[in-house]
């Protein structure tokens, strides 16, 4: 999981839409180095995008049900509302640090808006599981052990 896949990855999505800076309403990165996104469409803001990208290849988009009852406002951010998306390794290096799992390793990073626009990282070992939950900047603020 690297910062480059994830600015590489949004940068050629901005350049397939055309656009500077992206709504997006998800952001998930993979240790198999892959990003999901799903991105709220510039030119049709009632629609969603999914994409994938491998640090070489984005996919074409794959269209997402919206409900005619889902507030896309409230739901989509920019990217550079989440300053954190920018140092992804650190991300991985505080949630193992703030787990302390013998063997521990980062199952996945998301970030979507639910209560708040808070990136999280799963920890997985083989006795046990966390989510470490980060700030918008990219602070600690709570380890939820699962």
């Amino acid at each position: 999981m690297t910062s480059a896949l994830v600015r590489d990855g949004l940068a050629q999505l901005a350049a397939r839409y055309g656009v500077a800076d992206l709504q997006v309403t998800s952001v998930d990165v993979a240790p198999v180095e892959t990003l999901d996104v799903t991105v709220r469409n510039p030119a049709r803001p009632d629609q969603l995008d999914r994409y994938t990208f491998d640090g070489e290849w984005l996919s074409d988009a794959s269209p997402v049900m919206v409900s005619a009852l889902e507030d896309l406002d409230a739901r989509a951010f920019r990217l550079g509302d989440v300053p954190a998306l920018s140092r992804v390794e650190a991300l991985v290096d505080d949630a193992l640090a703030h787990t302390g799992f013998d063997g521990g390793e980062v199952a996945g990073i998301s970030v979507n808006r639910t209560e708040g626009l808070w990136p999280t990282v799963m920890v997985e070992s083989p006795r046990s599981r966390a989510l470490v939950v980060f700030d918008a900047e990219g602070t600690v603020i709570g380890v939820q052990q699962l």
